[in-house]
């Protein structure tokens, strides 16, 4: 089609069927009245035999009249036909022929009744009334010819108009049936148009949507200037943006692994080594140490520790960005998970004055333990840095319908009203405290979870604090 808008190319296929079928209209209303005419032109002319007749009639009882005196009518010829004859004018009303024998019937009766008249002013003379008698009787003579060639011409059109009514009736039909066929023949072709012109195109669109999602190429882009094309051109604008913009941040994702990698190589051995040195320097090794000494190094290899556990949450949140972590499936306890996660944090347990209770169920399990211990360690964490000195944080395992279920609870604050909704991305906290935590671990513990197809989920515990719990296939 041409280069329409969408409403142009819309208001075409809906005015084409209306022109068509105000044509066709047209031309049926045009038989119609054609068929109806001959109709009437039939009752006209059946109306016009009649009425002739009744001349005749009366002209035949003049006749007698005027041959018979014993058998004559007292009104005269002109008088008796008038209204027959005003009545015939009125209906060859437009038909020269048929008006011009009219015309000559009434002057030809106009003419027998002024005969009449003089035939009754001649006295009793025979020559006279002979005369006038011959007269009267060429008139009246020619009165019958006439009338019964106007009765001719009448008959002519009672056997043509049927004929021509009939055709017309035909012409009905088979304008009809060709309407029928054409207005089949123009709906498949709008059809097919409507088709090619915005549904295919519309698909075409749509298809380019899944595309989109699978990460496949699109199809081509679609040529016009209407609202389809529109679309589609913009859409396809909008995939070539987002592909240069997704691929500036696979750019930016490898660099910042780069990083991490570097910070894997170059940061977290000498922080270990450096952990190391300080263990065996507050331990004597390279010469007695002051209590001050103890304290001082006992709280900087603490600050250590932590500062390796955060370079350890990054790396692995990278491996799950990066698709590069595995789960390590193997048997183990369910009291040996626990007691190796608390045992990671005992040491801070104990510089923040807090107990860990323990209440775990007999069992071996089948899981990645390192995995289930680092969620572990990660939600420990958090329950000693948010709790009071001299609070308890309580760790509970229990085998349900082949999962095992791991409750971390503690007695804090509780997690506030507006950091709930996001309490499990990424750099987010469970605790205003300063301090408490880079924000990963909440994060990492979840993806970790989700790994093992498992639930991680919180509660307000009764009475003050929060319930963390996750639950994973054990079997």
């Amino acid at each position: 089609m041409l280069n329409l808008g969408l409403f142009q190319k819309l208001s075409l296929l809906v005015c084409v069927p209306l022109l068509f079928e105000f044509v066709f209209v047209s031309i049926l209303v045009g038989l119609q009245q054609q068929a109806e005419f001959q109709a009437a032109r039939l009752a006209n002319s059946k109306e016009v035999v009649f009425r002739l007749s009744e001349v005749s009639r009366k002209v035949y009882q003049f006749g007698v009249g005027q041959f018979m005196p014993e058998l004559s009518v007292d009104e005269g010829l002109t008088a008796s036909v008038a209204s027959d004859v005003e009545i015939l004018k009125r209906l060859t009303k437009g038909r020269p022929a048929e008006q011009k024998a009219v015309q000559r019937i009434e002057g030809l009766c106009k003419d027998a009744g002024e005969l009449t008249l003089e035939l009754m002013d001649a006295g009793s003379a025979p020559p006279v009334r002979l005369v006038i008698n011959r007269q009267l009787s060429v008139a009246l003579n020619q009165l019958v010819r006439e009338i019964f060639y106007l009765t001719d011409l009448e008959e002519g059109t009672q056997r043509i108009a049927p004929l021509e009514e009939q055709k017309g009736r035909q012409r009905v039909v088979q304008w009809l049936v060709a309407g029928l066929i054409a207005s089949t023949i123009l709906a498949v072709a709008l059809l097919v148009l409507l088709h090619r012109n915005f549904v295919s195109r519309l698909e075409n669109v749509m298809e380019n949507t899944r595309r989109f999602l699978r990460q496949e190429a699109l199809l081509p882009r679609e040529r016009g200037a209407d609202e389809i094309a529109t679309l589609d051109n913009v859409f396809h604008d909008m995939t070539e943006q987002i592909e240069k913009s997704a691929a500036k941040e696979r750019a930016a994702v490898e660099a910042r692994q780069h990083i991490m990698q570097m910070i894997a190589h170059d940061l977290r051995s000498p922080l270990t080594s450096l952990m190391l040195f300080m263990d065996l320097l507050k331990g004597g090794n390279f010469g007695e140490v002051s209590q001050i000494a103890h304290t001082k190094l006992t709280a900087a290899g603490r600050d250590l520790k932590r500062m390796v556990h955060l370079v350890g949450n990054f790396l692995d949140q990278e491996k799950l960005e990066a698709g590069r972590m595995q789960l390590e499936y193997n048997t183990i306890s369910l009291e040996g998970i626990v007691d190796q996660a608390v045992s990671s944090v005992s040491a801070l347990a104990e510089a923040e004055g807090i107990s860990v209770e323990l209440s775990v169920e007999s069992g071996m399990i089948y899981v990645d333990s390192d995995k289930l211990i680092q969620v572990l360690v990660n939600l420990l964490s958090n329950a000693i840095n948010v709790s009071q000195k001299g609070q308890v944080v309580t760790v509970s395992a229990t085998i349900k319908n082949n999962a095992v279920e791991f409750c971390v609870l503690d007695r804090g604050p509780g997690v506030p009203e507006g950091m709930r909704d996001g309490l499990f991305e990424r750099f987010s906290k469970s605790s205003k405290k300063e301090g408490s935590g880079s924000g990963l671990g909440l994060s990492l513990a979840k993806e970790i979870v989700q790994m093992h197809k498992g639930t991680l989920e919180f509660k307000d515990r009764d009475g003050g604090g929060t319930v963390f719990q996750f639950t994973v296939p054990c079997e």
